[in-house]
């Protein structure tokens, strides 16, 4: 199986209508998803992550580098090409750093997947992921957060829209997301319980703060699946120490509920 020549098409219509913007990555591709798709298709256990754009480091080799289609070899502005690309990602040159490497890193979504019976790289698990980003499939400097709000804008809209047809396309069983708790309310929910809930460590120069990890359902035009969503610091999951643990914890509760 494989998604639409119609999502590429139009991934690849975003990106040539807004690339001349400064703070669009130059070179780069639109990056609709990260992952290989058929292996995914074949999971017994679909699992997409979800955040928000992709990074200007998918375009260099190292971080005063010029962007370059590093790590895109065979990417020649076509649709052929921009899907093989991007289902070869995690064969070539896949940014570690951000989605590290198979039972060795601690931090990022990568563990937690692990713990969940699937991972991104081919081979290391009985399933497959995948990575998505929710509001733009554009590479910008900066990330999103860093963007202006009227250059969130012009890129929202259409990226938004154009998630959710990737996800309707290739219908997860779950979603993870780990990102600001308002891009939830974008997304037609139901709360369905919260599942972990930890405390930080209290001081008189601090408030306490509290970090959880929700189960949600989807019902996106009448695809129904779970999203479990998790509190984030400077990168997905961060407040939680062992995420091998709670992706088994997870995997767990899912089998229930």
């Amino acid at each position: 199986m494989k998604i639409s020549n119609d999502l590429l098409k139009v991934a690849l219509l975003q990106y040539n209508k807004y690339s001349d913007l400064d703070f669009i990555v130059k070179p780069s591709l639109p990056i609709l998803y990260f992952g290989d798709l058929n292996v995914y298709f074949n999971s017994n256990f679909k699992v997409i992550t979800a955040a928000l754009n992709p990074s200007d480091a998918e375009f260099k080799e190292f971080k005063n580098s010029d962007p370059s289609y590093i790590r895109f070899p065979e990417y020649d502005n076509t649709i052929e090409t921009l899907q093989s690309s991007l289902n070869n990602y995690f064969k070539k040159n896949p940014y570690k750093k951000w989605f590290g490497t198979p039972n060795v890193s601690k931090g990022g979504f990568l563990p937690l997947l692990n713990g969940l019976r699937t991972c991104y790289y081919e081979g290391s698990q009985e399933n497959t992921a995948i990575h998505t980003d929710i509001c733009s499939p554009l590479a910008t400097t900066p990330t999103w957060s860093g963007l202006a709000p009227e250059q969130k804008e012009i890129l929202f809209t259409k990226g938004f829209e154009l998630w959710k047809k990737l996800v309707l396309e290739i219908k997860p069983d779950l979603i993870v997301m780990s990102l600001d708790k308002s891009y939830l309310e974008l997304l037609p929910l139901d709360f369905i319980k919260r599942i972990i809930t930890k405390k930080s460590k209290s001081s008189p120069n601090r408030k306490q703060l509290e970090y959880v990890i929700d189960h949600f359902r989807l019902n996106l035009d009448g695809f129904k699946t779970n999203v479990i969503w998790g509190s984030a610091q400077n990168t997905p999951l961060q407040p939680f120490a062992n995420k091998r643990e709670l992706g088994k914890n997870i995997f767990e509760y899912l089998k229930n509920h």
